[in-house]
């Protein structure tokens, strides 16, 4: 029993350590010039009104960048669209 609790004591300290801040996570590249953005990056951008969505959805935003732009989303689209939906509830507080 004690073995047992070390073990998942440890496999919990390595998941926390190894875990980047979400805020630090890289959530899209553009691969025409390398530029990598972060969560809070692109959180930033939708809060402060230097990027908009054109009146369209975080999704449709970012569908339209995944097929049209080739921007690639190293953590997922999901990721981004998060991010995304924090800064444009951001800007409207």
């Amino acid at each position: 029993m004690k073995g047992r609790i070390l073990l998942f004591g440890a496999v919990l300290a390595v998941a926390t350590a190894c875990g980047a801040s979400q805020d630090d996570q890289i959530v899209m590249k553009d691969p025409s010039n390398g530029k990598e953005r972060t969560f809070k990056e692109v959180r930033d951008m939708f809060a402060d009104g230097s990027v908009t969505t054109g009146g369209e959805s975080c999704a449709t935003f970012v569908s339209f960048g995944a097929k049209d732009q080739g921007i690639e989303f190293p953590a997922g689209q999901a990721e981004f669209v998060k991010a995304c939906e924090e800064g444009l509830k951001a800007k409207s507080n």
